[in-house]
């Protein structure tokens, strides 16, 4: 079945001036509001939003769960029925402090917590942060949800192990933009990645590492629909298969080429043709499958050749043409 849901993303971005701690709870539940006005279903906001604007010496803001921020999204998530994603340090009930991604669901419940595994050296040292020890990825009633933080983004194996783990989109709160790797890595494993950040451009990537919907400096929310059932084909021997599909059914399902790229994503509007349907009636094979079997035939190809008698050599031994 087709799988739309509605991602919004945010910019805490509230200037240059002084803030307290109860600002920023606030804003952030402004956030979730505008959000869930715009019709979305899942809501992200940046890593540590509570230390906008707040002198070096209070930082970082640590607070259990449940806890005092944890209360006031949980209730935002409860009256507009959203999932939220938020970036905030939690205080274990070992004594640990961990940099985090709390989830909430539409009942305002925590649905999961992942702690940031690659914190920064000022974050260790200096703050106290604990490393968290694994990727998280989460079941939610819309898909597969993984979660990094910042400084993660260094880390291709962290992403990599997050597709291993069936991520079907990836939420990465940080402090900064993050720019091209998050592209990359959207492409390079073939899931969404949604950012939210404390500067200006947080980001819906779409799983050609096209980016979908951005903020900006002087707009702080952005929302877009996305489909999480939608896959990435490879054209070779697929033209005439995906002109007869757009032929015969027309709206009912979204074609975007790249041509550059020799690739092409195909989604259903139409629950009555999910995608497996699509693939099965057309014979469409996937961008993944059509590499595994390529695959298959190169390694074939090497057996062959290492079973076959070498080339005669000709002068100077070298191989005859």
């Amino acid at each position: 079945m087709p799988r739309k849901v509605r991602v919004a993303t945010t910019s805490f971005a509230f200037g240059s001036g002084r803030r307290t701690v109860e600002q920023n709870r606030a804003d952030a539940c402004a956030l979730v509001e505008a959000a869930a006005a715009a019709g979305a279903e899942l809501v992200c906001l940046a890593e540590n939003f509570l230390h906008t604007g707040l002198p070096a010496e209070a930082l970082p803001v640590v607070e259990p769960l449940p806890g005092p921020t944890f209360d006031a999204l949980a209730a935002q998530a409860r009256r507009h029925g959203v999932w939220i994603v938020a970036g905030f340090c939690v205080r274990t009930e070992a004594g640990l402090v961990e940099n985090s991604a709390v989830v909430l669901d539409r009942a305002g419940r925590l649905a999961g917590r992942y702690a940031k595994v690659h914190p920064t050296i000022e974050e260790c040292v200096q703050r106290g942060i604990t490393p968290g020890t694994e990727a998280t990825v989460l079941a939610t009633d819309f898909g597969r949800l993984g979660l990094a933080i910042c400084y993660d983004i260094g880390w291709p194996e962290h992403w990599a192990a997050l597709r291993a783990r069936g991520a079907e989109l990836v939420v990465w709160p940080s402090a900064y933009d993050g720019g091209f790797p998050l592209q990359v890595y959207a492409w390079t494993n073939q899931y969404y990645v949604v950012s939210a950040v404390r500067t200006a451009h947080a980001r819906v990537i779409d799983l050609t590492g096209q980016v979908l919907a951005t903020t900006s400096r002087w707009h702080r929310l952005t929302a877009c629909t996305i489909d999480l059932e939608k896959e990435v084909f490879h054209i070779d021997g697929q033209v005439e298969a995906l002109w007869r599909l757009q032929r015969e059914l027309g709206s009912r399902v979204t074609v975007q080429a790249f041509s550059e790229e020799n690739i092409f994503t195909l989604e259903s509007n139409d629950p009555a043709w999910p995608l497996a349907r699509l693939k099965a009636h057309y014979g469409l094979e996937n961008f993944h499958d059509y590499h595994r079997r390529a695959a298959a035939v190169q390694e074939a190809a090497r057996a062959a050749a290492a079973g076959a008698p070498p080339a005669a050599a000709g002068p100077a031994g070298r191989p005859r043409p």
